[in-house]
């Protein structure tokens, strides 16, 4: 269970994330519009994504049962704002095309992350792909 200072600093990520990602989709549209560069921030997102995971764990200081809900919460911050922003003033990020492949890059950065974070609480051993099947199929 996460408490309530990890909960403000997971939250707090969260925004920060989404400022970040808006921020770099909006001051470097080339980044995303340009095929080759394009795929170079697709390839650059694998470190970073593995860095988030790392910095979010450091910062809210979770242990290998709290790594997946916790990275969890702050993606989901980021992902609920990015998408009230794309719903609401598309304009933050640039004209439709622009918005459209910064989405599709958010889409990707945080499926790394959200992967990333179940592979390394794996790795520990503290949780399995899927508890409630697992779960069922002891009783």
């Amino acid at each position: 269970m996460l408490d309530k200072r990890q909960l403000a600093i997971l939250c707090a990520g969260g925004a920060a994330f989404w400022f970040a990602d808006a921020l770099w989709i909006r001051s470097a549209p080339v980044l995303v519009l340009d095929p080759l560069w394009g795929d170079v921030g697709f390839l650059l997102s694998v470190p970073v994504a593995w860095m988030c995971v790392r910095l979010c764990q450091r910062l809210a200081g979770l242990d290998g049962m709290q790594l997946v809900p916790g990275v969890t919460l702050l993606v989901i911050v980021a992902a609920l704002v990015h998408a009230s922003a794309l719903r609401w003033a598309p304009g933050l990020y640039g004209d439709d095309h622009v918005g459209r492949l910064g989405s599709a890059w958010l889409l990707w950065i945080y499926g790394l992350i959200l992967g990333f974070a179940l592979l390394s609480a794996r790795r520990a051993g503290r949780t399995r792909l899927v508890p409630a099947i697992a779960a069922s199929n002891r009783g």
